[in-house]
């Protein structure tokens, strides 16, 4: 294996093991997630290609989460979001390790804090997603998440969409320009997050409500624990499901 992608794994995994220990203290839930999972699964460990880290919380331990994250300073970690990011334009927080670099393409030249990452995605109770009234707001979800990432990126769009394109683009994002990241982020919040409380049949990581992406709550809960680089962690209690 690349050694500059084991060294990368490393990093990863560090942040992980302060991200879980958090949880562990506080008493929150998370699971692995998405291609971390599938190699914990396949590979007890990365996807040998593999250069990013995910985990999953419920809303209510994922908005404690940053809470907590953003009343503490190891000086090691920081966490990563709308509000100390003025051109943060994603849907979920990371937590980065300070002192390294890791740009993104998307990223470059957008950020202050640029370090090696994991991404932490909220999971929210879905209940009317196939409705008419989920599909509108599934709709406007879309249509906002389009906005921040063009917004905040358009010198990436410019370069890869024809002038018609990029121009209509344009037109179609204007209404952000009265409006800033954290406004449009927390109005895709509204829409989209359901009663937090109460437990639904149905979880979803909310702005990725396509038909697929919605589970059902057992394949989750409860959470078991699988082998990853090395060490036990949560994961999807219906791992082949999921």
């Amino acid at each position: 294996m690349n050694s500059e992608i084991e060294r990368l794994h490393e990093v990863l995994v560090e942040i992980l093991d302060y991200v879980v220990k958090i949880c562990q203290d506080n008493g929150l839930v998370y699971f692995l997630g998405y291609g971390t999972a599938l190699g914990a699964y396949r590979h007890e460990d990365f996807i040998p290609w593999d250069d990013d880290l995910d985990i999953i919380m419920p809303r209510n331990d994922y908005k404690k989460f940053r809470e907590i994250m953003h009343n503490s300073d190891t000086g090691l970690f920081s966490i990563q979001d709308e509000e100390n990011e003025d051109n943060y334009f994603l849907t979920f927080c990371k937590v980065r390790k300070n002192g390294t670099v890791f740009i993104e393409e998307i990223a470059d030249n957008l950020y202050k804090n640029n370090g090696i990452y994991i991404d932490i995605f909220p999971l929210d109770n879905i209940s009317a997603a196939k409705s008419l009234r989920g599909k509108i707001k599934n709709y406007l979800v879309s249509y906002w998440r389009h906005v921040l990432k063009f917004m905040s990126c358009k010198d990436l769009y410019r370069s890869k969409e024809s002038r018609i394109h990029f121009t209509f683009d344009n037109i179609l994002c204007m209404p952000s320009l009265w409006m800033s990241n954290k406004a449009i982020l927390q109005h895709i919040s509204k829409l989209m997050i359901e009663d937090a409380e109460n437990e639904s049949d149905y979880l979803a990581q909310y702005d990725q409500v396509a038909e697929k992406a919605i589970l059902e709550r057992g394949i989750y809960y409860p959470p078991i624990q699988l082998k990853f680089h090395g060490k036990d962690y949560y994961a999807p209690h219906d791992i082949e499901k999921y």
